[in-house]
């Protein structure tokens, strides 16, 4: 359905001459993030019930379908991409989703559920600010970058008055000043 969407916004905005601009479309949808889909399984348990509840008496069409247990609820979730209640990765498979059925969007807004206890709920922020939208706003491909030059190897900060290890390399070389053969 979602496909649909933006024809009734362009033919919406060609009615009162306004420009139709996928730049500043926003989409919105719940997700509850954690380090594993079972442990975002097991935070959701704190309110998905009174969310699916409240939402089935007030809206036409229930979001989270006909189930009226937990492990029905998420199944519905899971199958129909209503939410995502997993790890960063499966958001970040829902959004590159929703961008090609889409045709592309602006702006991904997270609805605020109560679904998880407030601890749980801000470690969900955090785990899709610091892996969600770095892989969106481009700002993770130095890093990506310079792990390939690197060998994807990884060496750990010194400390303080530690002597660096002779072995191994003082400074790797920014992408953007690579040489290949033949540059």
């Amino acid at each position: 359905m979602l496909s649909t969407h933006w024809d009734v916004l362009e033919q919406r905005a060609a009615d009162f001459d306004q420009p139709a601009d996928r730049d500043r479309w926003r989409l919105v949808g719940p997700m509850h993030l954690s380090t594993t889909r079972e442990q975002a399984r097991r935070d959701v348990e704190y309110g998905i019930l009174p969310f699916a509840r409240y939402f089935r008496h007030v809206l036409p069409a229930s979001p989270v379908g006909d189930a009226d247990d937990v492990p029905g609820i998420l199944d519905f979730c899971d199958q129909s991409g209503f939410a995502v209640i997993g790890t960063p990765d499966d958001a970040i498979r829902q959004l590159e989703r929703l961008q090609a059925q889409s045709g592309g969007f602006g702006t991904f807004l997270l609805f605020g559920h109560e679904w998880a206890d407030p601890e749980a709920t801000r470690q969900s922020f955090e785990l899709f600010a610091r892996y969600v939208m770095p892989h969106f706003q481009g700002q993770l491909a130095p890093v990506r970058a310079l792990l390939r030059l690197g060998g994807g190897q990884r060496w750990p900060v010194r400390r303080r008055g530690q002597q660096r290890d002779q072995t191994k390399p003082s400074r790797i070389t920014p992408p953007s000043r690579v040489r290949t053969s033949g540059s």
